[in-house]
């Protein structure tokens, strides 16, 4: 039904405070392709903000187009910004109806159009979207299936010839734990390099024996492997069993480098165990 639409109208003010000198006024849409069928017009309304920053704005909403029920989605915006930014938008709509098309509605939200409209020799863009959650947190630990999901996803999307670009946890969005990434402008081409499968709990391969820089900053960032310990941080221990038998214990302290022993004494490095010939060693034991 998303092709439907010619134009939106927004029936609402979209910030607090301010008004919408656009309210009630038809938008029209800037096509990527022909339009194959009737054109209608879908009326947006109910709007409550998601996140106002300095050069666009996300508000969730309701469209409504004749003919089927009401539809829960994000507006985006350039209304209150301090420049607009047309051509940032278009490349958004280019990746949303022409490179990432396909991947509509399962990793990229549904998209309902680009809509612009001219004032004061300033061009305003309004980008719909089918609401599709919440963006992630880096920092918070999820389910193994839905780090699975965004990773296999991904892929998918560099497999088909393309890279988002720009992919940090508040474009990736989570609605009943399936993911989708948002903020398409800088997707481009990408004819990608991965030479590892990810598997979750290995030790992290670095980016460039992986192949993949994109894949694996995410991958990185959702703790999907563990991380390495740098040898100045890890610690040795000593076992029960071993703290019973002197050739234990030297054995173990043999495999400590020299650099991290505390004791640098000749019994360390030589072979008798009958007589340790180090006083620590031999309270030990």
């Amino acid at each position: 039904m998303s092709d439907v639409l010619g134009c939106v109208v927004i029936e609402c003010t979209l910030k607090a405070h301010r008004t919408n000198p656009f309210r009630g006024l038809e938008i029209p849409r800037i096509r990527t392709a022909p339009l194959s069928r009737s054109s209608l017009t879908g009326r947006i309304s109910e709007v409550t903000p998601l996140r106002e920053g300095e050069f666009t704005q996300v508000y969730r909403g309701i469209l409504r187009i004749p003919g089927i029920k009401p539809i829960d989605i994000v507006l985006k915006t350039d209304v209150y910004a301090a420049v607009p930014r047309p051509k940032a938008f278009t490349r958004e709509i280019d990746a949303y109806e022409r490179k990432l098309r396909s991947f509509q509605g399962d990793s990229i939200p549904k998209c309902y159009g680009l809509y612009q409209l001219e004032d004061d020799d300033e061009v305003l863009s309004f980008l719909v979207l089918k609401y599709s959650g919440n963006p992630i947190d880096f920092n918070v630990e999820y389910p193994e299936d839905l780090k699975a999901d965004i990773i296999n996803k991904l892929t998918a999307i560099h497999h088909s010839g393309y890279c988002h670009g720009d992919l940090e946890d508040h474009n990736i969005v989570v609605d009943d734990d399936k993911a989708m990434f948002v903020d398409l402008e800088d997707v481009e081409p990408h004819d990608c390099q991965i030479k590892q499968v990810v598997i979750p709990d290995d030790l992290v391969p670095s980016s460039e024996d992986f192949g993949c820089k994109e894949i694996h900053h995410v991958a990185y960032m959702l703790n999907v492997w563990q991380k390495r310990i740098p040898q100045i941080l890890r610690k040795r221990y000593l076992s029960l069993g071993d703290l019973t038998r002197t050739s234990g214990i030297l054995a173990l302290a043999r495999s400590v480098p020299t650099s991290d022993r505390e004791c640098n004494c000749e019994s360390l490095r030589g072979s008798r165990t009958s007589d340790p010939g180090c006083r620590e060693v031999a309270e030990m034991v």
